[in-house]
């Protein structure tokens, strides 16, 4: 079973969410995926690219369960 993520009230600070995308690309269904890169593979550009992408599932999950 996956692991379940439970998110604050409060809206996730950049630095929480540079961690979750971080935990997200190391994470083993990630990086057995075809051509996925290891986060210290990435430039800081892709982080924020990666962190970025995270932020935004995060704040749809909120908007999607209230």
């Amino acid at each position: 079973m996956a692991d379940v993520l439970t998110f604050p009230l409060d809206p996730m600070s950049p630095q929480e969410a540079f961690l979750l995308a971080q935990s997200i690309c190391e994470s083993d269904p990630v990086l057995r995926t075809f051509a996925a890169c290891e986060w210290e593979c990435l430039n800081d550009d892709g982080k924020e690219w990666v962190t970025a992408i995270v932020r935004e599932a995060v704040r749809r999950t909120r908007c999607a369960h209230g």
